[in-house]
């Protein structure tokens, strides 16, 4: 499995572009995908892994999906990883990695369509060891 990380300025590009199911079209038939996070697991000092499983398409075809995470909880998110994998399963996991060691992380998954609209999983805390 392979991941990128996204670059701060890119991902607030994509809260600015991205449309949000409230601005939708009532009569469209498209809406963000609802996502649900996984636990975290694998936890060590300095990495771990979490990811999470599409429930919903939102009428598209989902392209892109990861995990996001920082250290304070409903903020934007600084780092957010892309799985790229072969193939496409709506369970994933991602490997979070550069994380320091005692540490409160705030995590969660997201999915992105094929009409831009991005949907997010539930914010999970863990903490480092």
């Amino acid at each position: 499995m392979k991941t990128y990380l996204f670059s701060l300025p890119l991902f607030f590009m994509m809260f600015i572009s991205c449309k949000k199911s409230s601005d939708t079209n009532p009569a469209s038939p498209y809406s963000s995908p609802v996502v649900t996070t996984s636990s975290v697991t694998n936890i060590t000092s300095t990495s771990a892994v979490s990811g999470g499983t599409i429930v919903s398409e939102g009428g598209t075809p989902v392209t892109a999906r990861g995990v996001c995470w920082a250290t304070s909880p409903n903020v934007p998110y600084l780092n957010c990883f892309q799985n790229v994998e072969p193939g496409y399963n709506f369970t994933y996991a991602s490997t979070m990695t550069a994380l320091l060691p005692h540490t409160t992380y705030y995590v969660r998954a997201w999915a992105a369509n094929g009409q831009n609209y991005y949907g997010f999983g539930q914010e999970i805390m863990f903490t480092t060891q």
